[in-house]
């Protein structure tokens, strides 16, 4: 067992080397460092939901989305100051996915699935991008007060509004459910390190960023299941208040038995992504070697 986690380790140490490099290689410094600023800018939203979690799961609050893990991070002493560097930092990540996609930096090909993933980058590229400006509504103090779930069940009610709508709410939900399948399958195979130099790190502390992308993955993964669910469920039944965004799928997990427990060890997983994030970036390979 440990030689196959230390030869996965060493494989994808090598193949850190690859497409993400030649992508970055042609592309301004500060990108670079603005990819590095996004991946810890995710991470901290994502270990604020993860604590929201936690507290949700003891029944000391309610679950909240990403824009909520925002105003709690504005609420904060130096709250404002934080939110500055995180909407700098998400504006980074969600240029460097869209870089990603249209370059294929992870050596996605033009076949079906090299297709699929530029999308998957693209939509994540779009996604934080939006939360960068939601960023910056909430220190403009223009931001509405809305919960995660109200804007769910409104933009899913806009989406079947159009032509083929519950289609295409249920294609979101099938797409939301194969790319819950695929991290799964990645955190399962030690994958979630593929990206990342680990090589000055010594073989217990590469298993521990090993594990810790694995369960953080893993766990993440178990909500847009739920969430992809709740979309086909909400096209179904031509009925947008069945969607659910990140919330939903928590208290979905807390409604079920052991459910705080369940809600619980999942927060665990979305703090364990949350640090995953922030080692992404001081590790993950963005820059050409000579």
């Amino acid at each position: 067992m440990g030689q196959n986690v230390n030869g996965m380790l060493g494989d994808a140490a090598r193949q850190a080397a690859g497409g993400a490099r030649r992508a970055i290689g042609e592309s301004a410094p500060w990108l670079t460092r603005a990819a590095r600023l996004g991946y810890a800018a995710r991470g901290v939203v994502y270990v604020t939901l993860a604590l929201i979690a936690l507290q949700a799961a003891l029944g000391r609050r309610q679950a909240e989305g990403q824009r909520g893990a925002l105003r709690e991070i504005a609420s904060q002493p130096l709250g404002q100051f934080l939110l500055v560097v995180i909407a700098i930092g998400l504006l980074g990540y969600a240029a460097w996915r869209l870089i990603e996609a249209a370059r294929g930096a992870e050596g996605e090909g033009s076949d079906a699935k090299g297709i699929g993933l530029r999308l998957a980058h693209a939509g994540s590229g779009l996604l934080y991008g939006s939360l960068a400006i939601q960023a910056i509504r909430l220190l403009q103090g223009a931001a509405q007060d809305t919960s995660d779930e109200t804007r769910t069940e409104h933009w899913t009610a806009r989406l079947m509004a159009l032509p083929w709508g519950r289609l295409l709410v249920a294609a979101v939900g099938i797409g939301m459910l194969v790319y819950a399948g695929q991290q799964m399958r990645k955190a399962f195979k030690g994958k979630v390190v593929r990206h990342l130099d680990l090589r000055e790190l010594g073989p217990d502390a590469r298993r521990n960023v090993l594990r810790l992308g694995q369960f953080g993955t893993g766990a993440r993964a178990v909500v847009f299941v739920i969430a992809g669910a709740f979309l086909v469920l909400a096209a179904r039944s031509n009925d947008p208040t069945q969607a659910a965004g990140l919330p939903g799928a928590l208290e979905a997990l807390q409604a079920a038995p052991w459910g705080p427990w369940l809600m619980g060890l999942v927060a665990l997983g979305l703090l364990a992504f949350g640090l995953f994030q922030i080692v992404q970036a001081r590790y993950r390979v963005l820059q050409p070697v000579d």
